[in-house]
């Protein structure tokens, strides 16, 4: 979408397969995604929703696919996975891919449809880098993430994870084990982990924030709605300017907006003081509350 952002004015065209229904629709939900598509509809961007690539095809017919390519560990982590019972054979990591041979002309989706293409964008997602770790003593989820306490301690003695690879307790979600891929979380979490190495022990305490720009407006967005089963909208979607609130059993647990900063930065102040946040305070007069947060935190 930020690809397709920044190129609406420099593109002939421009073409967004989305196997949901909307963009963003599993991180911000279908009405901030909905808006997001509407933006960018409005530069003529064309969206394919419910759909898939199944084909890459070249000027000479199919994009040959990469070779691939062995990436090599650093002697220092390959004797630290040893140490921790880890074989690693002939001490390489995942595969990388070379560059393809072919260059792409058209993109064909699940429909058949068939899309001009002079470059094509692809993302695929994150998954945790963990192949390596499957039969080991590292306990792991479904996902393959690395399980972690508050501190950053796996359940191998002094050993610890941070970052993409680690599943940890959020706090919004009842101290449900998730992974959060982004460099805000993992920067703390780097910081929890040197400090517990060093045996000065501080637990994990962060509300996740990020932030994406469309056609020069910021959509921000702080907490962790996983499983959110309502929302509360200040403000209007129609109009693209808006505050809104996921709920999930009767609390806030995360909330974005558009056009209506520093709303996202103050409530995120307010969940990290500890406030917790009513549906009925997030739909009634919740700048009252909020307010009383900010003083209450000084």
């Amino acid at each position: 979408m930020e690809v397709a952002s920044f190129l609406s004015d420099k593109a002939s065209t421009i073409s967004v397969v989305e196997k949901e229904a909307v963009p963003f629709q599993e991180a911000l939900g279908p009405q901030v995604g909905g808006v997001a598509m509407k933006m960018l509809q409005g530069r003529g961007v064309k969206f394919y929703m419910k759909s898939q690539v199944s084909e890459l095809r070249g000027e000479d017919g199919k994009v040959s696919p990469g070779r691939p390519r062995p990436r090599p560990l650093s002697e220092r982590a390959a004797r630290v996975l040893r140490d921790t019972g880890v074989g690693i054979p002939g001490g390489r990591a995942g595969p990388q891919l070379a560059a393809a041979s072919s260059q792409v002309a058209e993109a064909i989706l699940d429909s058949g449809k068939k899309l001009p293409a002079d470059v094509v964008v692809v993302g695929i997602g994150v998954s945790p880098a963990s192949e390596f770790l499957k039969g080991s003593p590292f306990a792991l989820d479904s996902r393959g993430a690395v399980l972690v306490d508050l501190l950053m301690k796996t359940n191998v003695s002094r050993v610890f994870a941070a970052g993409d690879v680690a599943a940890f307790p959020v706090t919004l979600l009842g101290g449900e084990r998730i992974g959060i891929y982004h460099w805000q979380v993992a920067q703390a979490h780097g910081h929890v982990a040197a400090l517990s190495m060093l045996k000065k022990q501080s637990p994990l305490h962060t509300v996740p924030f990020f932030w994406t720009v469309l056609l020069g407006s910021s959509i921000r967005y702080a907490g962790c709605g996983k499983g959110f089963t309502e929302t509360v909208v200040k403000g209007s979607l129609e109009e693209q300017k808006f505050v809104i609130f996921y709920i999930k059993d009767g609390y806030v647990t995360a909330v974005a907006s558009l056009k209506c900063d520093p709303m996202v930065v103050m409530v995120a102040e307010a969940l990290y003081a500890g406030k917790v946040i009513s549906k009925e305070e997030a739909e009634g007069s919740w700048t009252a509350w909020l307010e009383m947060s900010q003083t209450e935190s000084k």
